[in-house]
């Protein structure tokens, strides 16, 4: 049964993202208003983070530099969600005449099959 997606984005960074925010939140005895006091944005955009929003790379370092993470992890992992977002889109955008050759291709293909 598919979940609300509210609630769960299927793409595994955007999780991983959020499940690891939420783990050093926790860790830290931070609820979402105190980070988010700390941070100085909204607790809903560190909930957001948390359940499936793309996170931005500044509020990425912004994690990093309050956790006191050397290895900079929220940013490269918002960096590899950013890379990942382009490489995802530059694979969608065809252009009409390359899907109607495509199409045509799969066509004649699975004529000759029969």
């Amino acid at each position: 049964m598919p979940q609300d997606q509210g609630d769960f984005t299927p793409d595994p960074l955007i999780r991983a993202f959020g499940a690891l925010l939420r783990r050093y939140r926790e860790a830290a005895g931070l609820s979402r208003r105190q980070l988010a006091e700390a941070l100085g944005c909204s607790y809903q955009w560190i909930e957001k983070m948390e359940t499936g929003k793309k996170p931005s790379i500044d509020s990425a370092i912004d994690l990093d530099t309050f956790f006191k993470i050397p290895e900079k992890t929220f940013q490269t992992l918002a960096e590899e969600i950013e890379r990942a977002g382009k490489r995802f889109s530059l694979r969608l955008a065809f252009s009409g005449t390359q899907n109607s050759r495509l199409d045509r291709r799969r066509s004649a293909s699975s004529k000759h099959s029969r």
